[in-house]
């Protein structure tokens, strides 16, 4: 019985060290865009990218923001991440990052004003896990 209880409690201290390490609870990661943002890669495309086919990485989503990772067709060494508020409006582009930077909440804490801390943690989380 002492046994099980061990292996119990390491299973659920691995499983809690997991959930806090990933960086995106509680965000919505996506492959594709969202139904609702049916315009926005075109708008994306036309706004950061000379070339006219792209690929959609990903994205992140939490309420009114999206901060979505897309390339070129032939991919670079480091695609850019861009950051949009206003689903159920007008989108507004509010920061495009591209590179690495050591604290990248604060960065995006201090480039997107307003953006959640949960979305700016995920960003920084998904840039520094970066295959």
């Amino acid at each position: 019985m002492h046994r099980l209880f061990i292996a119990v409690a390491v299973l659920l201290a691995a499983s809690a060290g997991h959930a806090t390490v990933h960086g995106c609870n509680g965000i919505i990661r996506r492959s594709t865009l969202p139904p609702d943002w049916p315009t926005l890669l075109s708008l994306v495309q036309n706004s950061f990218f000379d070339e006219q086919d792209i690929r959609l990485i990903g994205t992140m989503e939490v309420g009114e923001w999206i901060v979505i990772e897309a390339d070129n067709a032939v991919p670079t060494d480091d695609p850019p991440y861009i950051f949009v508020r206003g689903r159920h409006r007008k989108p507004r582009f509010v920061w495009e990052f591209e590179g690495i930077d050591r604290d990248l909440t604060n960065l995006a804490l201090a480039s997107a004003p307003g953006i959640p801390i949960a979305l700016a943690r995920c960003f920084a989380w998904s840039v520094s896990h970066r295959d």
